[in-house]
């Protein structure tokens, strides 16, 4: 089963994962993407959908706390 997997990083050293069933995901992305430009919405969406995509969707950086969060498919 696919799921969604979110990590968060701190210094470059993993600090805490989360994985989530893809179909949950699918439910809470709608209010996600609202937040994002809508090119990035719609290629997260066609990622999610897609039965063979395994991957990084998106990428979140806090250069001055140096943490960095990770959202993939696996």
């Amino acid at each position: 089963m696919r799921k969604l997997t979110i990590e968060t990083f701190q210094n470059d050293v993993i600090d805490s994962t989360i994985s989530v069933p893809l179909g949950l995901a699918k439910l809470a992305s709608s209010t996600m993407l609202n937040n994002v430009s809508p090119a990035h919405a719609e290629m997260t969406t066609q990622a999610i959908n897609d039965d063979t995509f395994t991957g990084i969707i998106l990428e979140i950086e806090e250069h001055q706390s140096h943490e960095r969060t990770v959202f993939s498919i696996v």
